[in-house]
């Protein structure tokens, strides 16, 4: 395979040396080369797809703590969208933009860079990327990788020819783990970033440029070290002063990268600004800058010549603060203001931002051509780049490159307005030309014009030869220098007609994930006349880091020559197996000898081999960890749901709560006290005494109340509701004006929350007859303006029920006591409570709820009703502190329990009342 690079000058006058340039912060003629091959190759793709990739470490809090990266990242954004617009309609240009740090995170897809899609950009940088510094690590591995993966994704999706670029912007050294060294950790990144087929390399490979911007920052107590810089300069363009990454020199079909570095986070827009102006084609006349000898007395000396497209000032200062006055070849000073204005034959262009401003002169004709100048005042830097904004078209020859002979492919310069430019125009033109399997040089057609001649040779022929062509000028009267501006051709390579050749001009195989082996096949087709013969002569592969055992092969059953005749196609079958898993690139060649139909001689041909490797995923510990994180996530939600049933579904027994509990008969007329027959049902004053305290929450999940006890039963189902339980120990317990039950024998009674509304009947099946039921009346209050001001309307709805229906369900309940039969009253009433929708768990997740949320009763007297359900444990007799003695109506009333003393030491309310 033969890789030849060619330059040649073709000049009006004589050949001026070419001098470096420089920008301002010190690019590489690396840098500048694959810059312009950005803007080059946006000139003939079909779209640009730029991914802006930012450091999120920690270390930016320091570094960067007025998030001054926006406004750079911002003016990157404007450079993309300028790249759009200059180029036409015929480009779409999309960005999307990521942060990274111990991982890498897309905070804006893809999408182009104007219209709602830009906004979006712009809005994510404003608002997500201040915020975003608090990563722990800086691993270059997840940006690179991250960014890779996405551009080739998006390539995919879109398909036609994509130029792309990666904008990486870091403030920091590698760093992979905690411990704050570089040590192993660090070395085995860098050895996977930077071994040949590595990360890097499959960056260069896919032809994407890496623009590494750095800030780094002088004196600083996390400055990077020099090796640190040198890393990461290599790691974008290759090589630096001390440190090689990957492939190296980088192949010539492959591109290369830039490193910009920022000494301080004022810098940032500016360094932006010189990035997007390379990437745009700007070249930087690095003898025209401020301060320095063309900028005596601050005023900036900018010729503008014959060939010149645009000239570009960015000045370090905004406008308000740094007024400027540019003087035009003929009209002599205006003071710019921002915005839009035209002088002599050109238009102006100022944008202003924080400690920056761009003046941007765009030739419109002739009368623009001469000297220029800009008073930026005196002590302000400036820098002043020229635009050539020229498009290089390399016809594709229709019948390809034919092997043996030398094709002739003309070569033509545009200008912006599409024009045909020839090297009179100009002081020098200077093509560079690399073919990868061919051997090429340009030449004048002699009458201004280029033309690329490329001879492929008859031994190791490649099945297609692409053909790149870099022009530069230098423009006549003040030699600026102009470009570079590229452009690229590729066609297939042409045998004689008696010859076989390959369907694919080079071979892609599935992805290598892990050690699983894949295959593919390589097509014959055979001459146009006769009988052919291709024989497999070699077989080449080289991988990633880390891939042992890598080979290339034919399959088993697969011979190392087929015969082919005229028009038929034959498969090789290829297979690519590893030992060992890898990440990145694996790339080589299948040599093949073709033999022709009356040839003596067979004629050699290299077809490329290409596969990307990624490690396999360890899918036992795969489906293990999303195992677990499930089960945790249903535990957590589980959890979250039980809590917050038992939160809810409580009692209401706060400060104002109060009850009464007194004998009553019940007749199917209605009820009425038994110890003071023809009397209220109640007396507000003397039947009522507080509840006894449960704490400041006044809420809790059991109660005993005089001789009745309020329980719960909490489902396993926590997204059912709590049932509310009240129980008399042996005897039946009916709820409200419907007497509900949980059992026909009355064990319990079916209650609601809060239990502060309807009633509670107790009352010993022995009491009851079908004519009369002797029982007992509770009912709890929360009255926080006095009994009196709720009874009313509490004893209408007790009168109002059916007291004939009631009298008929204490009956029935009655009637199943007495038919229980096999066991002791308790034990039936344990049966039949429990055989109600209560699971077994029920009372070990109260129980732990409890505990956990400190909701427990604070009467320690009354078993609860889930301990009675779970184990048939009888029911302990309601405490005596709450049990009162009914007597004649001028009864004595028993004194409530007392409350203990408040903190602040005054006595509790006594006034049950108001």
């Amino acid at each position: 395979m033969h890789a030849v690079l060619t330059a040649v000058v073709v000049s009006a006058l004589a050949i001026v040396p070419a001098t470096a340039a420089r920008a301002a912060s010190d690019l590489s003629d690396v840098g500048t080369r694959a810059l312009a091959e950005t803007s080059a190759c946006a000139a003939s793709a079909d779209r640009v797809l730029a991914v802006i990739v930012v450091d999120e470490s920690a270390s930016l809090q320091e570094t960067d703590p007025e998030a001054l990266r926006v406004g750079a990242i911002e003016t990157a954004l404007d450079s993309l969208e300028a790249l759009a617009s200059q180029v036409g309609d015929e480009l779409e240009v999309e960005a999307a933009l990521a942060t990274f740090g111990t991982t890498y995170s897309e905070l804006v897809g893809w999408g182009a860079v104007t219209g709602t899609h830009g906004e979006e950009l712009r809005a994510s940088v404003r608002d997500e990327l201040p915020s975003r510094n608090n990563a722990q690590h800086t691993d270059y591995r997840e940006a690179l990788k991250g960014a890779n993966e996405s551009i080739q994704r998006r390539a995919n999706e879109t398909g036609g020819q994509s130029c792309s670029l990666v904008l990486w912007f870091t403030d920091g050294s590698l760093d992979v783990d905690d411990n704050g060294a570089f040590d192993a950790s660090e070395e085995a990144a860098v050895d996977e970033i930077c071994t040949p087929r590595g990360i890097s390399d499959s960056l260069r490979s896919n032809n994407t440029v890496l623009l590494a911007l750095a800030l780094f920052t002088e004196g600083s107590a996390r400055s990077p070290s020099a090796q640190d810089q040198d890393l990461l300069q290599a790691i974008a363009e290759g090589t630096s002063a001390t440190t090689e990454c990957g492939t190296v020199p980088i192949p010539p079909d492959w591109s290369g990268g830039a490193y910009l570095r920022a000494a301080d986070a004022t810098a940032l827009r500016t360094v932006f600004s010189e990035a997007g102006a390379l990437i745009e084609g700007g070249v930087v006349d690095a003898d025209a800058a401020c301060p320095g000898p063309a900028c005596a007395g601050g005023v900036l000396q900018m010729p503008v010549d014959a060939g010149v497209s645009r000239a570009r000032v960015l000045v370090s200062a905004d406008l308000d603060a740094n007024p400027l006055t540019i003087v035009a070849p003929v009209s002599g000073p205006t003071e710019l203001l921002a915005g839009s204005t035209s002088v002599d034959g050109a238009d102006i262009e100022v944008r202003t931002e924080p400690d920056l401003t761009v003046v941007e002169i765009t030739v419109l004709d002739s009368r623009a051509h001469g000297p220029w100048a800009l008073d930026v005042g005196e002590g302000t830097t400036a820098s002043l780049y020229y635009f050539w904004d020229a498009r290089v078209v390399v016809e594709e020859p229709p019948d390809g490159f034919v092997i043996g002979q030398t094709t002739e492919v003309p070569i033509v310069v545009l200008s912006r307005q599409g024009d045909a430019l020839t090297a009179n125009t100009f002081g020098d033109v200077t093509a560079t030309v690399s073919a990868a399997g061919a051997s090429a040089d340009v030449v004048s057609d002699g009458a201004g014009g280029l033309v690329l001649n490329v001879t492929v040779p008859n031994d190791d022929v490649v099945p297609e030869v692409d053909v790149s062509v870099d022009v530069t000028a230098v423009t006549a009267t003040h030699g600026i220098r102009l470009g570079p501006v590229s452009g690229r051709t590729s066609a297939e390579t042409v045998l004689p007609a008696s010859y076989p050749s390959t369907v694919q001009k080079s071979l892609r195989f599935p992805n290598v994930v892990g050690t699983e082996a894949v295959t593919s096949s390589l097509t014959i087709v055979g001459p146009e006349r006769g009988e052919g013969r291709a024989c497999v002569a070699g077989l080449a592969i080289d991988g990633p880091s880390g891939a042992d055992g890598l080979t290339l092969s034919l399959t088993p059953q697969a011979p190392e020559c087929v015969d082919v005749a005229a028009g038929q196609e034959v498969e090789l079958p290829l297979s690519l197996a590893t030992e060992s898993g890898a990440d990145g690139v694996a790339q080589g060649s299948v040599q093949l000898e073709l033999y022709g139909v009356d040839a003596d001689e067979p004629l050699t041909m290299s077809v490329p081999v290409e596969a990307s490797m990624e490690r396999p995923v360890d899918e036992v510990a795969r489906v293990g960890w999303t195992i677990l994180l499930v089960a945790l996530a249903i535990l957590f939600a589980l959890m979250t749901a039980y809590l917050g049933r038992h939160l809810a579904d409580r009692y209401r027994f706060g400060q104002s709560a109060q009850y009464c509990e007194v004998p009553v008969v019940i007749t199917a007329a209605g009820v009425q006290r038994s110890d003071s027959p023809g009397s209220d049902l109640v007396d507000p004053v003397e039947d009522f005494s507080r509840v006894q305290s449960i704490g400041a929450a006044s809420t809790t999940p059991r109660k005993t109340i005089g001789s009745v006890t309020f329980d719960r039963k909490l489902p396993l189902n926590p997204w059912r509701s709590a049932q509310s339980i009240v129980t008399a120990g042996p005897q039946m317990a009916f709820w409200g004006p419907g007497s509900a039950t949980m059992d026909p024998a009355a064990h319990a009674g079916r209650a609601t929350f809060p239990g502060t509304t309807d009633f509670v009947l107790t009352a010993d099946p022995e009491g009851v007859t079908r004519d009369t039921a002797n029982a007992r009346l509770l009912i709890v209050v929360d009255a926080p303006d006095g009994v009196a001001a709720v009874l009313p309307e509490r004893l209408d709805a007790i009168r109002g029920s059916n007291w004939s229906q009631v009298l008929t369900d204490m009956n029935a309940a009655a009637d199943e006591r007495r038919s229980e039969t096999g066991g002791s009253t308790d034990s039936h009433r344990d049966a039949a409570v429990s055989s109600a929708p209560r699971s077994a768990g029920d009372s070990q997740v109260e129980s732990f709820l409890d505990d956990a949320v400190g909701g427990s009763s604070s009467s320690s007297s009354a078993a609860p009703v889930s301990d009675f359900l779970g184990s048939g444990d009888a029911l302990a007799p309601p405490p005596a502190t709450e049990k009162r003695v009914i007597g004649s109506r001028r009864r004595k009333k028993e004194a409530p329990p007392e409350e203990p003393p408040r903190r602040d030491g005054t006595p509790p309310p006594m006034d049950f009342l108001d």
